[in-house]
């Protein structure tokens, strides 16, 4: 609450309540509270990967790059605290509705609109956040964009560059009659 009544002085924003998005997550003090009472440390990694507690955690990121209104309101990272929240609070469901992620971000000057794309691009970006026909969570199990991102980084370019070259190579070696273009590069 001390946290809350803090950002709203340093942002001069006035927020009618305290609202589960906007948790301090960023403040390692508030995450060991957190984790505490969940009895596990276990989602700190996913935590500050996709959601705060680094600066280049991917709702922050979003954030910074989002427009004007979400970027004001924080939507990103918002609706990945509840999906959090939702998917890790002990609850019988382990999963956040698209329904609950609206009403919990909803406020008088918030266009619900807004949330649809906020979740795309939060699914699209995060390691650990998943999503199944409008129900999202976030668990330890990393998903395909963390597994995409870790091969990429072991990909140097120079490799990219010599694949490239020998494909271009191969092509040109090959005659007319063992060239498919359309079939070998347009499936």
């Amino acid at each position: 609450v001390s946290w809350a009544w803090r950002e709203e002085q340093r942002k001069a924003t006035r927020s009618p309540l305290i609202e589960l998005g906007s948790a301090p997550l960023e403040d390692p003090q508030f995450r060991a509270a957190l984790f505490e009472q969940m009895g596990t440390n276990d989602l700190e990694g996913p935590l500050t990967a996709d959601i705060a507690g680094r600066p280049d955690s991917h709702a922050i990121r979003l954030d910074r790059q989002a427009t004007d209104e979400t970027k004001r309101l924080g939507l990103h990272q918002k609706a990945a605290t509840i999906i959090l929240f939702a998917s890790n609070g002990g609850q019988l469901r382990t999963e956040a509705a698209i329904g609950e992620i609206k009403a919990a971000i909803g406020r008088p000057e918030a266009n619900l609109a807004m949330v649809d794309p906020v979740l795309e691009g939060l699914v699209d970006s995060c390691y650990y956040l998943a999503a199944d026909r409008n129900r999202y969570r976030v668990s330890l199990t990393p998903q395909l964009n963390k597994v995409i991102a870790e091969r990429q980084a072991g990909v140097s370019e120079k490799a990219i560059d010599e694949r490239v070259r020998k494909e271009i190579q191969t092509c040109f070696q090959a005659g007319p009659k063992d060239l498919d273009f359309e079939r070998r590069f347009f499936p």
